[in-house]
């Protein structure tokens, strides 16, 4: 088994069990290639990641230090529509469409994720609640 495998999703057993080193959780799309790059795609699949991400810069009209991640995991529908409009080949944005979804996979292995901003409001006391815990001293012990 090869680790573009267990890179993308395949349902095998690669690298189960191993302890990796855990990176900060990338904001930019730069920050998400270093980091797919760190775990060893093939060189091949690296340009194709960079060349989708090149595309999805010319397609929000956004320099590259200023493509977020989140920009990466919303993008594809209207990166279609400008691949589309470019006449570029149906197979051609096929492809740039199934590298975002390989961007997207793995910022969401990264623990990049998009809260819907309803979601957020319904549970921000909760997160509250996690992250500054009360203390409720009447019944310890």
């Amino acid at each position: 088994m090869n680790t573009e495998r267990s890179l993308f999703g395949s349902k095998s057993a690669t690298g189960c069990g191993t302890a990796e080193k855990r990176t900060a959780v990338p904001s930019t799309a730069t920050e998400l290639l270093a980091e797919i790059k760190r775990r060893g795609l093939p060189h091949d699949q690296m340009a194709m990641l960079r060349s989708t991400v090149v595309h999805i810069c010319d397609c929000l009209g956004k320099i590259l230090e200023n493509l977020t991640v989140k920009d990466v995991l919303t993008c594809r529908p209207l990166l279609k529509k400008h691949l589309q409009d470019r006449h570029y080949s149906r197979n051609s944005v096929r492809s740039y469409c199934n590298f975002v979804r390989m961007l997207s996979a793995q910022a969401t292995v990264l623990g990049c994720t998009i809260r819907p901003p309803e979601l957020t409001a319904s549970w921000e006391p909760v997160w509250r609640q996690l992250l500054f815990p009360v203390n409720d001293n009447h019944n310890s012990r």
